[in-house]
């Protein structure tokens, strides 16, 4: 039997390894001297609760419909909240089992998947099995708090999604490309640069709310690298760095598009040389405040602001 055990997880290992090399040319992250960094691992630490919301109407896609937060408020029939204790989650990313735990009496789980991008995590109770498809960055800690809907059939309702991402890093052609509209994000540069993309290399982010902090530059574009950050909800994307919000240079490019824009800076809001651009797009609220300048434009560089207030 101990021998047997043994296998499982060593065959789990070799596994979790393999998935690991064949993501890394799909998501590009940096490093440090932590191992798990330097694997690109990323742990989720969710909670899972069960509601018998028999009057309710199944979701009919991963995105909670209208229809259903109508169903919900007028029920006539309330939720029940059943016991979370040994339901089973396991993680799958391309297919492959990667990790997997018991939820204890509140719900508390911890998985662990080896590189960023999709992933499955099927929830087992006694009675039922039902599975969410989500998306996470590498390098990163991912808050996930859902709910099991006993409906026909079953569903995962996402309650809370919030990721912690260290700095990012791209160079040559290379891409980072992360797209999940539900997630908040937060990138979190520790002193260091958040974002640095350079050579031809492409940053592309699409979330639900981008917060971007503790950074020395917020985002740096050298050479022929494009940036591109959006985000879809209220409050938005918001910039803080001790330096220059968005530096810019050669011939670079920078985009931000979200409801609400807020570049907080030490030096320069927009710091922008070279034949550079930069442009800032906000459907609400948006203000770039320096403590030099909020728009430094030099040499043949571009600065679109829109309506936003400079300070």
């Amino acid at each position: 039997m101990i021998r047997r055990i043994d296998m499982q997880k060593s065959s789990k290992a070799l596994n979790f390894l393999v998935l690991a090399l064949a993501l890394s040319t799909t998501f590009v992250s940096c490093s440090d001297s932590n191992e798990a960094r330097r694997l690109g691992q990323t742990v989720i630490n969710g909670n899972v609760v069960v509601e018998d919301t028999s009057a309710r109407k199944a979701p009919e896609d991963r995105f909670f419909t209208l229809a259903l937060l109508y169903d919900f408020f007028n029920s006539t029939k309330p939720a029940k909240a059943q016991s979370s204790d040994g339901i089973l989650i396991v993680a799958f990313q391309e297919g492959v089992e990667v990790d997997s735990d018991t939820a204890g009496a509140e719900g508390d789980f911890r998985v662990t998947v080896p590189r960023g991008g999709d992933v499955t995590l099927r929830f087992e109770t006694p009675s039922f099995t039902t599975s969410t498809l989500i998306t996470v960055t590498p390098d990163s800690d991912v808050a996930l708090d859902v709910t099991l809907l006993l409906l026909d059939p079953p569903a995962v309702e996402i309650n809370r999604f919030d990721i912690l991402s260290g700095p990012i890093r791209t160079r040559e052609s290379e891409q980072f490309r992360f797209d999940e509209e539900r997630a908040n994000l937060t990138i979190d540069g520790g002193g260091d640069d958040c974002i640095k993309a350079t050579g031809t290399s492409n940053v592309n982010i699409d979330v639900n709310d981008l917060t971007i902090m503790n950074c020395g530059n917020g985002i740096v574009g050298e050479d022929f690298a494009d940036v591109s950050l959006e985000a879809v909800a209220v409050p938005t994307l918001s910039i803080e760095a001790e330096n220059n919000g968005i530096h810019a240079k050669d011939d670079s490019s920078i985009r931000l598009s979200a409801v609400d824009i807020f570049i907080t800076a030490g030096k320069d809001g927009i710091l922008a040389t070279g034949t550079s651009d930069v442009e800032v797009n906000p459907s609400g609220s948006c203000v770039i405040e320096g403590g030099d300048q909020a728009v430094d434009e030099r040499d043949l560089a571009v600065v679109d602001t829109a309506s936003c207030t400079l300070t």
